[in-house]
């Protein structure tokens, strides 16, 4: 029989795994069993972080209240299903006629385009069961990824469970389930990021370094696909301030010339964010067009209300209280207080090894740029647009780097056991209770009081950790024979509880106050979800409409519950869950009822649309929202363009109230129940008309004559551009125009003028969209500020609009070709690291054991691949 296989590749896979795991030839165990062995180790923690997410997320599919939180319930939820509707139907997701009278879906930042989870389990599954599936798959992702990266910088298998279940379980988890679903996106693939950089600063490899490369632009992809803008920014600040720290302070290959690291840390950092950005165009390029064409057009806030509803700063006083405080409205930015503890332990313990500097840097400097402006911030205002992303929300860089403490906690449990019975053991132990005393008093001298679980987790983390520092001589003979092991399980036990296991035991048993009300299950609640979720309104106003709609011509609605009447500028997002304001059919339920409404909330709203609703409602309202107010809704021409037949107003307001009687006195009541009324408001708009009176808008002055009504809109339209030619239509002669066809993504419709006129359709307008009359192209006017117009001639037509932004088409091109090619480029080194890791079996006979690294104060390097199996796999 031939023997194994040999030649250069061999060799080279013989001499990396020698390399790596320093093989001892000769040696009498069996190395082939000390790697299962190993990889036994990894495999146990890797079952029992499953089996606990598993048992977690069961929790969190039945006490599921957190659906109905501010931004899941009255954005994610149906913006995603927009996206996941348009997917299963093999449409592109560019428009919906559900809010704003018209609005972008694939340019919107955060509806979800792009972005793979959204993408797969919205398409497949309803979206409640979709969001749920999601969380469950960032939480392994992250915890997964989280693993793998704590064990490449020499974390053993119960350490890098620690970093694991402290990052899956903590922040990370919490924001997703409450207020910060964009930022648990991006933190999802911070680890991805940071293991393919290691990858690629290790291996001498062209191969395996371009397919490094390539796993770093997927993560950077879905970080863009999640929360481009400042989501995107400071991701990329945390795994390429990894680039740097592992290229330039600590490198992997120390034998590697300065020159040499500093290219490849170099061509690492360019291609990740050419792949990145060639993999996400599809997302990236349609909200470039459309953030553009915004209210905040590149970013900049300084002309809209509320801009700045973020901008205050962090004290010291307000960070220490949202780092250290156990409760549950603090948990996506709090820190369990066995992780704080540990973190502190890691830096009097670990100090430079396994990158303690770099994460308690992470930690620092996020926690910095939350507060006043300090030298942190003027270093970091050198960077390209960084000052004015930042300064819109500065407190949500913590939102992203909840990994580095997780690592630091990971980093202590490590090293505690070799800190046994040495000089200064005790003190550091001691010293982490100490600033949580410290802590403890100024929070009290501000009159917030820690709980008795935090000091009790504050007392047991002290206790643990003296266990395994104290010599044997110094612990009661009664408790020695419970090894470091115990100890450090014990710990890892702690940080699980404290917080999440007590915030599931209390959600289920209650009492069900407020600050675990989105833990619990409870049928206020339940009701509000199912309102929201449902494709039908049995009884309401929502069925009402529905019918109509199938017996009519198109239409739009607004619905009314008091907002902007004698200053409530509290939102319906914020009311979501007042049954008055369920029932007018706000926030996302027009799109699941598959209604058009003339209202939105999203922080990207087309810039002419804002100009044109403000103009209607006689004021401006924050930045994310529009909503009618009630002044047009008694009378108003622009609210009659808009083509809006009914209004829905909330009986829950005082029925003798000045803004509910007026509207009441102006409208015809069709439809009452218990808590909505919807009037009929006659002098509505057809969808489109003929108009052969065109005149200039002159910056808004044409808006400003239709809001007066100095000029008719029915006759009248004006126009940005040059003016089309238009003549008199002949007396007693029929136009028209009917609306044939109306989708998300198209319009048409047929037209009939006596003379040469401008079609204008009550349609937002927007630079993506097309028109053909009669199959040639032509080009859309920009009409009465914020509408469409098309110029026709005499006789029948047929017009049609199609949304097919170049943004979109070029985008997708370029995705789908990077992303074949880095489908092709992971096969191609998936295959070979396959054949190598077999290559590697045949070649280890039962006399080779890879021997235990020797201790080295950084992180342990070398190249990575098929030989790495030694070192990943060392005993726990």
């Amino acid at each position: 029989m031939a023997g194994p296989p040999r030649g250069p590749a061999v060799k080279r896979c013989v001499i990396q795994f020698g390399g790596i795991g320093g093989m001892r030839i000769g040696a009498t165990t069996d190395a082939r069993a000390i790697v299962i062995e190993r990889r036994q180790a990894d495999l146990r923690a890797i079952g029992i972080f499953i089996v606990a997410t598993l048992l977690i997320m069961c929790h969190r599919f039945v006490y599921d209240n957190w659906l109905a939180e501010f931004d899941i319930s009255t954005f994610f939820l149906p913006w995603y299903g927009i996206v996941g509707e348009s997917i299963r139907a093999g449409e592109i997701p560019g428009w919906t006629n559900a809010f704003s009278s018209g609005a972008p879906v694939a340019g919107d930042p955060s509806s979800g385009w792009m972005y793979l989870p959204v993408m797969l389990f919205f398409s497949l599954m309803d979206v409640a069961v979709a969001f749920k599936a999601m969380v469950l798959f960032q939480v392994l992702f992250g915890g997964l990824t989280t693993y793998l990266f704590s064990r490449m910088i020499g974390l053993r298998p119960l350490a890098a469970t620690m970093s694991t279940m402290a990052f899956a379980f903590g922040p990370f988890l919490y924001g997703q389930t409450q207020y910060a679903t964009a930022a648990c996106q991006v933190a999802t693939w911070i680890p991805l990021g940071l293991i393919a950089i290691e990858l690629a600063l290790r291996t001498p490899r062209t191969l395996t370094m371009v397919a490094a490369w390539a796993l770093a632009g997927v993560a950077v992809s879905q970080m863009a696909a999640a929360w481009p803008g400042q989501g995107m920014m400071n991701g990329l600040l945390f795994i390429g301030s990894w680039l740097a720290y592992r290229a330039l302070v600590s490198p992997p290959a120390p034998a590697r010339s300065w020159r040499r690291r500093v290219v490849v840390a170099g061509a690492t950092g360019f291609a990740m964010l050419a792949i990145g950005f060639a993999l996400g165009a599809a997302g990236l390029l349609p909200r470039l067009a459309i953030n553009a064409q915004s209210s905040i057009p590149n970013g900049d806030y300084s002309a809209v209300i509320g801009g700045d509803y973020e901008a205050e700063r962090h004290t010291l006083f307000t960070l220490v209280r949202e780092t250290f405080l156990d409760r549950v409205h603090y948990r996506p930015l709090s820190l369990s207080i066995v992780v704080i503890m540990l973190a502190v332990v890691a830096v009097l313990m670990a100090r430079r090894r396994y990158a303690v500097p770099y994460f308690a840097g992470v930690v620092a400097v996020s926690c910095l740029l939350t507060m006043r402006d300090n030298p942190v911030h003027w270093l970091f205002n050198l960077l390209p647009e960084f000052q004015k992303i930042h300064e819109h929300s500065p407190r949500r860089m913590i939102w992203v780097t909840s990994l580095a403490p997780s690592m630091l906690a990971g980093a202590a449990v490590q090293v505690l056991p070799s800190w046994k019975g040495r000089k200064w053991a005790v003190q550091f132990a001691l010293v982490p209770l100490a600033i949580v005393v410290i802590v403890g008093v100024y929070l009290a001298f501000h009159g917030w009081w820690v709980n008795e679980w935090l000091i009790l987790g504050a007392l047991l983390t002290t206790a643990f950790v003296l266990f395994l520092v104290l010599p044997d001589t110094r612990i009661p003979v009664r408790f020695r024979h419970y090894t470091p092991r115990a100890a450090l399980i014990a710990l890892m036990l702690l940080a699980f509880v404290t917080p999440i296991a007590r915030d599931v035991a209390t959600s289920v048993i209650g009492p069900h106050g407020d600050g675990v009300r989105y833990l619990a299950r409870t049928d206020s609640y339940q009701e509000s979800i199912d309102t929201y979720l449902g494709r039908a309104d049995p009884g309401g106003a929502g069925e009402f409409l529905q019918r109509q709609q199938a017996q009519s011509a198109p239409f739009r609605y607004a619905g009314y519950a008091g907002r902007g009447y004698f200053g409530e500028l509290d939102s319906y997002s914020e009311r979501r869950l007042e049954p008055g304001v369920s029932a007018v059919l706000t926030s996302g339920r027009p799109a699941r009822l598959g209604l058009d409404g003339i209202q939105g909330y999203s922080p990207n709203h087309l810039k002419y649309y804002v100009e044109y609703f403000d103009a209607m409602n006689g004021a401006s309202q924050d930045y994310h929202w529009l909503d009618a107010f009630s002044s047009p809704l008694v009378r108003s021409p622009l609210l009659d363009m808009l083509n809006v037949r009914y209004i829905v107003v909330d009986l829950t307001i005082n029925p003798y109230r000045a803004d509910v009687m007026s509207i009441a006195e102006t409208r015809r009541e069709v439809f009452r129940n218990e808590v909505a009324v919807v009037y009929e408001n006659a002098d509505a708009f057809t969808r489109a008309w003929v108009v052969h009176d065109v005149r200039p808008n002159n910056d808004g002055e044409g808006l400003a004559q239709l809001a007066s009504g100095a000029a008719d809109g029915r006759t009248v339209a004006f126009i940005d551009g040059a003016l089309p030619e238009v003549s008199p239509p002949a007396a007693g002669a029929v136009e028209s125009v009917t609306i044939t066809g109306k989708e998300n993504n198209r319009l048409s419709a047929d037209v009939v003028a006596s003379a040469p006129g401008l079609a204008v359709f009550s349609e937002v307008y927007e630079e993506g969209w097309k028109a053909w009359v009669d199959g040639e192209p032509i080009d859309i006017l920009r009409t009465n500020h914020a509408l469409r117009g098309v110029p026709i001639g005499p006789g029948e037509h047929t017009v049609e609009f199609r949304y097919e932004p170049e943004s979109i088409r070029i985008g997708l091109l370029i995705s789908g070709v990077s992303g074949a090619g880095v489908l092709g480029i992971l096969a191609l080194a998936s295959g070979r690291w396959l054949r190598e890791a077999v290559t590697v079996r045949i070649l280890l006979p039962s006399g080779g054991v890879p021997a235990r690294p020797r201790p080295v104060r950084g992180i342990p390097g070398g190249s990575f691949g098929a030989g790495d199996v030694a070192r990943l796999h060392r005993d726990p």
